[in-house]
């Protein structure tokens, strides 16, 4: 079988808060698959350790149903970010255009958490390595992020009461897939995982049709110039 023209890294992270300057993060599952056919080449999920002076709210871990007990005994932050790295390696078909490609469920909080944790372990210079992206205005390499959320978004709309809301569980439930262990982080993984393949399905068929409304606003765009 030949390479895909990339990989996905699909992951989530359970932290101490919802500030990536502040704290820390506690649990972080990964899971590696081919852009073709989904297929799983690795994956990680682990507890991580307590480092530097990020910290941890009352609030998150009771929402996590994890102690600090159990945090104390995760994986160092060098030991995650090295994982990371090694996933992400064996991911990578070249060094232009097949780089792993981060997916996630509300990109934004959880790439800056990715970020975070190349920071606090000296790794910043090997992300234009292992992950597709580019530097933005101020010269800082910005990880590119597939969020599953602008997907929920294009094939639902709120307004009409086809989704109360874009949560994770809610989309699931949507495409009939339960959440069973919601905000552990290999569970919120695999089930990301199932509903990114539900919308790659979709764009590959007509779960995606055009409504009369788009295809007369597309009829009648001109560009001049």
């Amino acid at each position: 079988m030949l390479d895909p023209n990339f990989y996905y890294l699909i992951f989530d992270w359970e932290t101490g808060g919802l500030d990536s300057t502040k704290h820390a993060c506690v649990e972080l599952a990964m899971i590696a698959v081919r852009s073709d056919n989904f297929e799983e080449i690795g994956r990680i999920s682990t507890l991580i350790a307590p480092y530097g002076n990020f910290q941890y709210t009352e609030k998150a871990l009771e929402i996590n149903k994890t102690t600090l007990d159990e945090i104390i005994e995760g994986r160092d932050v060098k030991e995650v970010a090295g994982n990371i790295i090694s996933l992400a390696e064996s991911c990578k078909i070249n060094s232009r255009d097949g780089k792993a490609v981060l997916v996630a469920h509300n990109s934004d909080f959880d790439r800056s958490f990715i970020q975070q944790i190349f920071e606090a372990t000296n790794n910043s210079k090997e992300m234009p390595k292992i992950f597709a992206g580019s530097n933005d205005y101020y010269g800082n390499f910005q990880p590119h992020c597939i969020d599953s959320i602008d997907l929920a978004r294009l094939k639902w709309h709120k307004n009409k009461g086809e989704v109360s809301n874009y949560k994770l569980g809610t989309c699931l439930s949507k495409v009939g897939v339960d959440l069973v262990g919601a905000h552990k982080a290999i569970n919120d993984t695999i089930a990301l995982r199932d509903l990114f393949l539900h919308f790659k399905k979709c764009l590959r068929s007509d779960g995606l049709k055009e409504s009369s409304s788009e295809s007369r606003v597309r009829d009648k765009l001109k560009f001049e110039f």
